[in-house]
C-alpha cells in the first residue's frame, strides 16, 4: 500500500437497510460494510470508504457509483433509487426526547461488572423492569449491595444468576458479551423471538466499533442483522466510557447520569458520549461520519451548537415574507447554509458571489449542502446543482426558478 495515492473503496450490497423497503441487511455483507466504515474512521490516511449497493443495479446507480468512486473524497454512503446517502451522526435536540421504551417485567443482564452494569441496571428499572437478574463473567465482584438496597426501594430486586432463566426475559447484553458465533447469536437472539410478545432485547455497547474498531463494528453488525432477520426488536445504545483511561477527547461518564440520559434517549437508539470538542479536534479535522455533529457542538470555536430545525423550515419562513424580499431572505439562508457545511460559525466568509469550489467544497460537501437545502425547503435538489450553480447569487437564481413558480406555494 506503500505510495498509493488513490482512495480505497469497499463496496458491498444489501449490506445496510437505510430506507423504508429495503431488504434485511445480509450478515456478511453488513460486517464487511461495518468493519470498513470503522477501517476508515479510524485511518484517516488510508483514504478508505464504503459503499452499499441496492439490489436491483441499473443505468441510474451505476451513474452515481462512477460519480461517487471518482469524486475523490471517500465517505460512508449508500446508493438507492432516491439518490446517494452519507451516514451522519447528528446531534438530539435539546427538548426532544426519545420513544418510550418498556423493558420486560423480567430484564437479564449479561456481560461486564462495572460501571457499565451499574448504568444499565438503573436505565431498566426505570423502564419498567421489576426482576433484574446479574449474569456476569466468573469471577465477578457481585451487584453492590448499596445499589440493591436503592433498586429495592425503586421496586426492582437484582439477583445474581448463573445461566438464563427458563423463563421469558428481556436479553440485554453488555460491550464485550457478543458472540462471533452467528451460530450462537441466533440461538441468543431466537430466545427473544419466541418470548413474551411485545419484549425487546437490547445490545448496550461501546464506542469502540463506532470509531474505528473494525472487530467491534463486524460484531454489532452481525448483532443488528441477525435481529432483524429474527423479527427481534433490538435495541441498540453506543456509550462512552464509564471506566479507565478515556481516548483524548472523552471524558468519563458517571453509572447515574448515563442511566438518566439513557432513560431519556434509549427509544433513538442514541450514541451518549461526553466529548471535549476542543481536545478531539486538536488532533485533525473529524471524519466523515462525525463532521456534522463536530460541526455543530464545535461551532468553529464558539462552543455553541448549531440550531435543529423541521423540515420545510426555510419554505414556510420564505412563505411568510413579501415576494420583493423573498430572494434576499433566500439567499442569506444559502449563504448560512454554505458556511455550516463548511463548518464557519457564521456566513461573513462565503459571500454571494464567492465560488464555493473555491472555498473547499468537494463532491460530498455538495451533497451535503444538497441535503440541507433540501429539507430545508421541502425539494429535492441534485448535488450537481452545487458544481452547476458554484456561487450563492447563481444557486439563489435556481433555486428561485423552481420556488417562484406559483405551483410551488400551493402546498405552503
Amino acid at each position: 500500500m506503500a505510495g498509493r495515492d488513490a482512495p480505497l473503496w469497499i463496496i458491498t450490497r444489501d449490506a445496510v437497510a437505510c430506507e423504508p423497503g429495503d431488504p434485511c441487511p445480509a450478515l456478511v455483507p453488513a460486517q464487511v460494510w461495518a468493519a470498513g466504515a470503522a477501517l476508515a474512521t479510524r485511518y484517516a490516511d488510508l483514504r478508505a470508504g464504503v459503499v452499499d449497493l441496492p439490489a436491483a443495479f441499473d443505468e441510474r446507480t451505476a451513474a452515481r457509483l462512477v460519480g461517487v468512486l471518482t469524486a475523490g473524497e471517500p465517505d460512508q454512503l449508500a446508493i438507492r433509487t432516491t439518490g446517494t446517502l452519507a451516514r451522519r451522526l447528528v446531534r438530539a435536540a435539546p427538548d426532544q426526547a426519545g420513544d418510550s421504551w418498556a423493558a420486560g417485567t423480567v430484564a437479564l443482564i449479561e456481560g461486564d461488572a462495572g460501571p457499565l452494569r451499574e448504568a444499565t441496571l438503573r436505565w431498566l428499572a426505570a423502564a419498567g423492569a421489576h426482576r433484574l437478574l446479574a449474569c456476569s463473567p466468573p469471577g465477578a465482584p457481585p451487584v453492590a449491595p448499596a445499589l440493591v438496597a436503592e433498586l429495592a426501594r425503586a421496586g426492582a430486586a437484582v439477583t445474581a444468576v448463573e445461566r438464563r432463566p427458563d423463563e421469558p426475559a428481556t436479553i440485554v447484553r453488555l460491550d464485550g458479551t457478543r458472540p462471533d458465533d452467528p451460530d450462537a447469536l441466533d440461538a441468543a437472539l431466537a430466545e427473544v423471538a419466541g418470548g413474551v410478545t411485545g419484549v425487546t432485547a437490547a445490545a448496550v455497547r461501546g464506542l469502540d466499533g463506532l470509531l474505528g474498531s473494525p472487530g467491534a463494528a463486524a460484531r454489532d453488525a452481525a448483532v443488528e442483522a441477525t435481529a432483524v432477520r429474527l423479527g427481534v426488536p433490538l435495541l441498540c445504545l453506543t456509550v462512552g466510557p464509564c471506566e479507565g483511561e478515556p481516548a483524548p477527547g472523552l471524558r468519563l461518564l458517571p453509572p447515574a447520569p448515563l442511566a438518566a440520559l439513557l432513560a431519556r434517549t434509549a427509544g433513538d437508539s442514541p450514541v451518549v458520549a461526553d466529548v471535549d470538542w476542543d481536545r478531539y479536534l486538536a488532533a485533525g479535522p473529524p471524519p466523515a461520519l462525525l463532521r456534522e455533529l463536530a460541526g455543530s457542538a464545535h461551532g468553529a470555536g464558539t462552543g455553541h451548537p448549531e440550531e435543529i430545525r423541521p423540515t420545510g423550515w426555510l419554505r414556510r419562513e420564505l412563505a411568510s415574507l413579501d415576494e420583493a424580499v423573498r430572494p434576499e431572505a433566500l439567499r442569506e439562508a444559502v449563504r448560512a447554509e454554505a458556511a455550516a457545511v463548511l463548518g464557519h460559525a457564521t456566513a461573513a466568509g462565503v459571500e454571494a458571489d464567492s465560488n464555493l469550489l473555491d472555498l473547499g467544497f468537494s463532491s460530498f460537501t455538495a451533497l451535503e449542502l444538497a441535503t440541507r437545502l433540501s429539507t430545508a425547503l421541502e425539494l429535492t435538489l441534485a448535488p450537481a446543482a452545487t458544481f452547476d450553480h458554484p456561487t450563492p447569487d447563481a444557486l439563489v437564481a435556481y433555486l428561485g426558478s423552481i420556488l417562484w413558480a406559483p405551483s410551488a406555494w400551493e402546498h405552503t
